[in-house]
């Protein structure tokens, strides 16, 4: 009955990762070209926000001893969906910085817990550990490979029906940005937020699986072990450190 309960929450995740996985696709390509054309600040500083977004992200990992994984993962559905809304619904500069570094912090976080949460509910599988991982890990980049794709395709499509013109047309104006008029140019915006806002009603939908997944607080929640010394955590260290695989990983 456990081990039923491990596998469907790990579907449940893999379902939700791939999803936000097609967010991010989005988010890397489409949601930056339209940064460009809406605050060009934010998008030449878009690699810094993602610093950020990391720092926070791990940070907020810490609390999963606290909250468990299930809060987090609902935090990454809200935050990338609400992030989307917010970029096309609020037009201020601000609310754009905010929405860029909520997206990140989303996509991120979401990708952390990867490890982890396959880690957690694969203890009694034994070797299916890297299986699970690796099946959810390729099948997310197949999700955001695919949105990054087809991400600027519907923008492009989305513009020709704005604009009422060809699809050839609209792709060949995109080539060209200062060029457009300012009707192109506005039908351009308006078909990049169409865009933008269906990939944030995506991004919601992705709260589905992570509200059935059944957990426990033994789940995440760790028994105390008694406290190590100085020296033993040293040796711990070391032989963490000058093992095999660690030294394979530094040499790579």
């Amino acid at each position: 009955m456990e081990e039923r309960r491990d596998k469907r929450n790990i579907v449940y995740f893999i379902i939700s990762y791939i999803i936000n996985n097609l967010a991010s696709g989005v988010l890397y390509d489409t949601f930056v070209n339209y940064l460009q054309e809406a605050q060009t600040s934010i998008a030449t500083s878009f690699w810094a926000f993602y610093g950020y977004a990391t720092f926070i992200s791990a940070a907020l990992l810490l609390f999963v001893p606290k909250i468990g994984y299930k809060k987090l993962l609902l935090f990454c559905s809200l935050s990338t969906a609400c992030a989307f809304f917010g970029a096309v619904c609020m037009d201020f500069t601000w609310a754009l910085y905010i929405a860029t570094l909520l997206a990140l912090t989303g996509v991120q976080l979401h990708f952390i817990m990867l490890s982890p949460f396959i880690a957690c509910y694969t203890e009694a599988f034994k070797d299916q550990e890297i299986h699970w991982y690796t099946r959810t890990y390729y099948m997310g980049y197949i999700g955001y490979f695919l949105a990054t794709y087809l991400g600027g395709a519907f923008v492009v499509k989305a513009f020709s029906c704005v604009a009422n013109i060809s699809y050839a047309q609209a792709q060949e104006a995109t080539r060209y940005m200062t060029h457009l008029s300012s009707g192109l140019h506005q039908s351009y915006m308006d078909a990049n937020r169409m865009v933008l806002f269906v990939v944030g009603c995506i991004a919601l939908i992705s709260l589905i699986p992570v509200l059935c997944i059944s957990e426990k607080k033994s789940d995440y929640q760790m028994e105390l072990t008694p406290r190590l010394s100085l020296k033993e955590k040293i040796n711990g260290a070391r032989q963490l450190l000058l093992n095999r695989y660690s030294r394979a990983y530094l040499l790579y």
